[in-house]
């Protein structure tokens, strides 16, 4: 059987499917009563140790963008948002102390005790992370984290609105241990999945851009939009990039811009990666082209040297710690939350920054 999914079977049902999300979202008031309390919004970013400058990079980018992100577009007060980063060549003004596993505990603790049930607490991991036997852990200066204590320290918060955003190297590894009832957990890699990727750069584009969907863009991002949409982007991003004899190719204008951003050391002729990436002039004029996402593993080396999708961005707003993808080796499937039962329920109600939540839409033929 044919496993390519051709590109308007994927786009059609994508867009779609965001379309209607969308209309049922925007037809609700985004605020509870007055006479509830309004509630407040709280943030932490912890950035682990990044290991190279290229990691470097890219964490400092991505955690200025939340900070940006959180601060400005969902306008929580600076003195809510907390960010520790485990870089010490890191002098970026938005970073409040050193990620420390000390420093780490003190302000999770902290803002334990600050949250209330009326308000959001939101958890971004950023960095490399590791699993042994007995261990799952984000990488810092020092003793590492164990996401166990992170669980713990969680689980004692009386937040009503809780999501961790966890794109660390190991993330799916943790959504087992992170995951609880009236939590949303976004991971970049399933279980086993022990790969730095660039989910957290779509995702953030989702919110920054309101993921656009047939032209359309949304002020506030449902968590679950936001979380499809990524998945899609990411998904696109990897099969666009393409090795033969002669290097690696990235097809599309912007997919190159982006390459070239991430991964500068891909295009300098005094690295180890020198020729490892040809910027062709096809790439610098033609648009990023939509490319059928999961093509039989069988047929890799006719597909011509695409890159293949390993990365499967998880999901959990159930509690159960299994988590699930938008995006399986039969190919793309957004996650629609359409009933209480389903992955995506909680977090089509979930606005980053925004403490209150989203009417829980309606429910039909359960």
């Amino acid at each position: 059987m044919n496993r390519y999914f051709r590109r308007n079977l994927v786009l059609t049902a994508f867009l779609l499917l965001a379309a209607s999300v969308r209309i049922g979202l925007a037809a609700a008031p985004a605020t509870q009563p007055a006479s509830e309390p309004a509630g407040k919004t709280l943030v932490l970013i912890v950035v682990g140790h990044p290991g190279n400058e290229v990691f470097a990079k890219q964490y400092r980018d991505r955690m200025n963008r939340f900070y940006q992100y959180f601060s400005g577009k969902a306008q929580v007060p600076p003195a809510n948002i907390t960010v520790l980063s485990g870089d010490a060549s890191c002098k970026d003004a938005v970073v409040t102390g050193p990620a420390t596993a000390e420093k780490i505990a003190t302000a999770l603790s902290a803002m334990v005790k600050m949250a209330h049930p009326q308000d959001q607490f939101t958890l971004v991991l950023l960095g490399h992370g590791a699993t042994s036997a007995d261990k799952c852990v984000l990488q810092i200066p020092g003793p590492d984290l164990d996401m166990r204590a992170v669980a713990d320290a969680l689980n004692h918060t009386s937040a009503g609105n809780q999501v961790v955003l966890n794109f660390a190297d190991n993330a799916g590894d943790a959504v087992a241990l992170l995951a609880h009832p009236g939590r949303a957990v976004v991971a970049d890699t399933a279980a086993s999945q022990i790969n730095a990727t660039d989910f957290a750069e779509f995702f953030l584009q989702a919110l920054e851009t309101g993921a656009p969907a047939n032209g359309v863009k949304n002020d506030a991002v449902p968590l679950l939009t936001a979380f499809n949409w990524a998945t899609v982007q990411n998904a696109q991003w990897i099969v666009r990039q393409r090795h033969d004899e002669t290097g690696w190719t990235v097809e599309g204008k912007d997919s190159a811009e982006l390459f070239k951003k991430l991964y500068p050391m891909a295009t300098a002729d005094h690295s180890e990666f020198a020729g490892q990436f040809a910027d062709s002039p096809a790439s610098q004029v033609h648009p990023d082209p939509i490319i059928d996402v999961v093509p039989d593993p069988a047929h890799y080396d006719a597909w011509g040297g695409r890159r293949m999708v390993t990365e499967t961005p998880l999901l959990d707003d159930l509690g159960d710690g299994k988590g699930a993808a938008s995006i399986s080796e039969k190919g793309i499937h957004p996650l629609t939350g359409a009933l209480p039962t389903d992955q995506g329920f909680l977090a089509r109600r979930i606005i980053l920054g925004q403490p209150q939540l989203l009417p829980a839409p309606p429910v039909k033929d359960q």
